[in-house]
Formats: structure tokens, sequence, C-alpha cells
């Protein structure tokens, strides 16, 4: 035990001192090749940007898409039949099994 309670206690080497990383957003900056990107940001929220003028043209060229592109329509009806799917359905789950698959059954026909 004598020989641990020294290397406790023994002074610990200098450390190097920290150097510090600079970072930065490359979204912040603007330069020649990203200027006519960010050239329609605005600070508006998103409720003062959708007016009804806006929400119209948004209406109609997403309607366009849904119906001349497979893609995106694929997209809604997946969205749609995930979310809404194709109907209520009843699941009763009382002790009398059998009575519980007839009125199922005559709910679903």
């Amino acid at each position: 035990m004598k020989n641990f309670l020294p290397a406790i206690f023994r002074p610990k080497a200098p450390r190097a001192p920290l150097k510090f990383v600079r970072g930065r957003f490359d979204a912040a900056s603007t330069n020649p090749d990203n200027a006519r990107h960010w050239s329609s940001a605005e600070f508006l929220s998103a409720d003062a940007e959708a007016s009804s003028d806006v929400r119209r043209i948004l209406r109609t060229r997403a309607r366009y898409e849904i119906n001349n592109n497979s893609y995106a329509r694929g997209i809604v009806l997946t969205l749609a039949n995930d979310s809404v799917g194709t109907g209520p359905r009843l699941q009763l789950l009382s002790d009398d099994e059998p009575l519980n698959r007839s009125v199922e059954t005559d709910f679903h026909n």
C-alpha cells in the first residue's frame, strides 16, 4: 500500500494549451455560388407568407403534380391510406367470443 499512495498524489504532466476550432454555418454565408438561391428568402412566418393567393397557387401546382406525376400520386395515396385507412373497423372485446365474431361480421357486411 505504501507504493500505491504516492502514485495517486503524483502531480500530473502539464497539458498542452487548448486549441479552439473555428466553425461556421455554410447556410449563413452568402457568396456568388448561393446568392441566387437565397435571394427569395424572407423573414416572414409561414402564416404571414401563406396569403390566399399563395395558397391558391400552391394548391393548383400540387394538384397538377398529383395528376401528372405518378410518384407524387403514389406518395399522396400512401399517406392517405396510412392516415385514414379504408374506414372504421369494429373490434369487440367482451367475454363472449362467438358474440364478438357475430357482431363484427354483421358490422363489416
